[in-house]
């Protein structure tokens, strides 16, 4: 027993980095398979139209349980297709200018199309106007989420704040001991690899949504 403790005291750092790594593994695991393991498809077979009600940015945020780039740029071509604005493209760079049309605009449509045009009409696409178009981005992923999020999907990222604290508490530990040990910085970058997979993994559709997809 004394010469275990002896192990345990030499080799601190080396067994808290393991602890706190397969601790958060069987954690995630575990959570995974309660919560974020997709409900069955069912049968599926083909449609030949677009889901009626859904926007292209929509039907891409709701299948992906996420916002992307692909998502802004289908609302901006969304838009344009509405005629509430025109795509221009001139040699390399591209420009927006806002129309007059009575379109129905699709959720998160109207926030991220004021979000571009709030200092005027016309809009060029380009570093410097960087904030425009990443206040329009924001606006219009936080329209999304509003109404679509915990409706058709859940991200269930909340579960995985136990595994985070005690991972960081454990590193807390380990360096005010003085145990730190050239192993440690492989378990913990692996440690946050193995989150970041799960942040992923996690995502699961509700029942509403996995009739939709």
């Amino acid at each position: 027993t004394q010469n275990l403790l002896y192990l345990l005291k030499d080799n601190f750092g080396l067994f808290g980095s393991a602890l706190a790594f397969g601790g958060s593994l069987l954690y995630l695991l575990l959570t995974w398979h309660r919560v974020g393991r997709d409900p069955r498809p069912g049968v599926i077979f083909p449609h030949y139209e677009p889901p009626a009600g859904y926007s292209p940015a929509s039907a891409r945020y709701i299948n992906r349980m996420g916002y992307d780039t692909k998502t802004f740029s289908s609302a901006v071509i969304n838009l344009a297709v509405k005629g509430h604005i025109q795509i221009t493209h001139t040699g390399k760079q591209y420009s927006l200018k806002r129309l007059p049309s009575d379109a129905k605009l699709a959720p998160g449509e109207g926030a991220m199309i004021n979000k571009l045009f709030r200092s005027g009409t016309n809009l060029i696409l380009k570093n410097t106007n960087h904030t425009a178009i990443s206040e329009a981005r924001l606006a219009h992923k936080h329209a999304l989420r509003d109404d679509y999020r915990n409706r058709y999907f859940k991200t269930n990222a909340v579960l995985l704040w136990p595994s985070i604290l005690g991972s960081a508490l454990l590193l807390f530990i380990i360096l005010v001991s003085g145990s730190m040990v050239p192993l440690v910085l492989v378990f913990f970058p692996a440690l946050v690899l193995l989150h970041i997979l799960f942040v992923y993994l996690m995502k699961a559709p509700l029942m509403r949504g996995r009739r939709l997809m």
